[in-house]
């Protein structure tokens, strides 16, 4: 996979909104759907293979009641792809914004980047891999370089 086609580049384009969307709709299986059966999310609490997501996803739903805010959303952009033979790297800006529960404001919660090891299925695109970056320090050296392949 030397360069990315259009279509794929739209497909992996499609598959980072649909983890976004279901992840903030509660959709959860939808979410858990966007990894490869064996994938890993690397987080403060990294979770591997689809039954590792899922109970990061229960234990998630459960702690939002206690959460000062509701309602967040993952807003993703600067979305930069580089195939590399099997797979797709990936990394995008992350940013999550909430509303407050004492008056309804919005919040700003987090913000970094996602850097990811994104594969094609039978399902089509999945991540394999997807790894928060709270610090642009913390990004591979050849991303920042931009000597990227």
């Amino acid at each position: 996979m030397a360069e990315l086609s259009i279509e794929d580049r739209l497909a992996i384009q499609d598959l980072y909104a649909r983890y976004s969307v279901t992840v903030d709709s509660g959709n959860d299986e939808g979410w858990v759907q966007t990894f490869t059966s064996d994938g890993a999310f690397i987080g403060a609490d990294p979770r591997y293979g689809h039954d590792g997501l899922r109970a990061f996803r229960a234990e998630r739903r459960a702690a939002v009641g206690s959460l000062d805010y509701y309602d967040a959303q993952h807003w993703n952009n600067n979305l930069l792809l580089t195939a590399h033979g099997d797979h797709v790297e990936g990394i995008c800006y992350l940013m999550r914004v909430g509303k407050r529960r004492s008056d309804d404001s919005i919040i700003f919660l987090s913000q970094g980047f996602y850097h990811d090891t994104i594969v094609r299925t039978d399902d089509g695109w999945r991540f394999a891999r997807r790894e928060v970056i709270h610090s642009a320090d913390k990004l591979p050296a050849e991303l920042i370089s931009g000597t990227t392949a």
